[in-house]
């Protein structure tokens, strides 16, 4: 059955098209003339059968690298801040150049020619990569699915990442922002320096996911500031359960204290679910609190402190290089930060003076004093700031 259109009592017009599995589709929706409502349903038809197709490993390899991009947009159930980003990339930088390539006419030559281009343009080595990144998985998936024999993608050669220091937040640091940042954003950076989170995770952070009496935080929803969403699960699919530090308890307490838990957050969960629990941290005005706008402050609060200004990301290392130093079981601290392997978690935990005086003690040295600012109890040792040798570098924009 070929696309088709019906007219409406209203005098609009809405599509009908037959779907992958042959079922006869309407369009949702309607159209003011015929030839829109037309030509959105060919569209539709079209897309399902190049689903179809590539779900039986029959789609040709001429198919444009376009064509098979949306085949694999659509099946995407995952929506994340990052995969917002990558769209923007691959319409920015991707498909300009490679959209109405067919799959089988992508050549090795002029992929590297491509990535040499983006190279000389001034890009940095991350940002190239995560222009390349889309393209190479598309390949790999179309290889794996049968539409490609082989990738044409073998032996490119990308921008070596270099090694560099990361910034961490040190126990103690964020009070030295009070006189310069909102207290939500000072009790923020407190809670995630506490409890390890992503920024996105604390800006989630629903009151019933919160076990004050046994302390217990369950890691589960996350806020998907580019969408104004809430999604049902972290980075990694799983939500985990972290223990909660007398301070992050204190710091909960006090932004839940005389609120109505159950009214709900207001932000629209991905789900379709009917939100009845209220967020725990909420921005001046009662709304989100985004974590590009925390770590925004933070860096201007820094600023104005005369300290090295540092993200929201940089909370997130700082708990892994505390506990770490503090004696925690690694196995214990990739399972609280959400990491697939220790290899992730290595990228977070920065080399402390703690570690300096032990290698210089094992080489028969002392390491001298050095002077620090005093600090509450329970905030734990003061940190230099070096990256470990092996560490993954990336600069300052952690994803994990």
């Amino acid at each position: 059955m070929m696309a088709s259109v019906e007219k409406l009592p209203s005098g609009r017009w809405r599509g009908r098209y037959v779907d992958a599995d042959g079922k006869k589709r309407w369009l949702r929706g309607s159209f003011p003339r015929k030839s829109d409502a037309l030509d959105a349903a060919v569209e539709a038809q079209a897309k399902a059968k190049r689903r179809a197709a590539a779900t039986t490993g029959e789609l040709s390899a001429r198919t444009s690298w376009r064509d098979w991009w949306r085949i694999l947009a659509d099946e995407k159930t995952h929506i994340s801040d990052h995969g917002v980003k990558e769209r923007q990339n691959v319409d920015k930088h991707v498909l300009p150049r490679w959209g109405d390539v067919p799959l089988a006419g992508i050549k090795r030559g002029d992929v590297q020619a491509w990535v040499d281009e983006l190279c000389r343009k001034g890009y940095s080595a991350n940002y190239v990569r995560n222009i390349y990144g889309p393209l190479q998985r598309s390949i790999n998936t179309a290889v794996t699915r049968g539409v490609l024999e082989a990738s044409p993608l073998v032996g490119i050669k990308l921008p070596r990442r270099p090694k560099q220091a990361k910034t961490y937040v040190e126990a103690g640091e964020p009070g030295k922002l009070r006189d310069h940042l909102n207290p939500v954003f000072v009790d923020a950076c407190e809670y995630m320096l506490e409890v390890g989170c992503r920024p996105n995770e604390m800006a989630g952070l629903h009151a019933d996911q919160v076990d004050l009496e046994n302390g217990w935080v369950m890691i589960r929803d996350v806020f998907v500031q580019k969408l104004r969403v809430i999604r049902a699960h972290p980075k990694d699919g799983d939500a985990r359960r972290v223990p909660l530090s007398s301070r992050a308890i204190e710091i909960i307490r006090k932004h839940l204290d005389g609120r109505d838990l159950t009214a709900g957050c207001g932000v629209p969960h991905l789900d379709g679910s009917m939100c009845r629990s209220v967020l725990v941290f909420r921005n001046v005005r009662g709304g989100v609190l985004h974590p590009d706008l925390l770590s925004r402050r933070m860096r201007e609060a820094a600023l104005a402190a005369g300290l090295p200004a540092k993200s929201a990301y940089a909370l997130r290392r700082g708990f892994a290089t505390r506990v770490i130093e503090g004696g925690a079981d690694v196995f214990a601290v990739q399972r609280v930060m959400g990491h697939a392997d220790l290899s992730e978690l290595a990228g977070y935990v920065q080399e402390t003076r703690q570690a300096r005086a032990r290698m210089l003690a094992a080489l028969g040295e002392v390491a001298p004093l050095a002077a620090v600012d005093p600090r509450g109890p329970g905030r734990g040792p003061d940190f230099d700031n070096q990256a470990l040798p092996d560490v993954p570098a990336g600069g300052d924009a952690d994803t994990a």
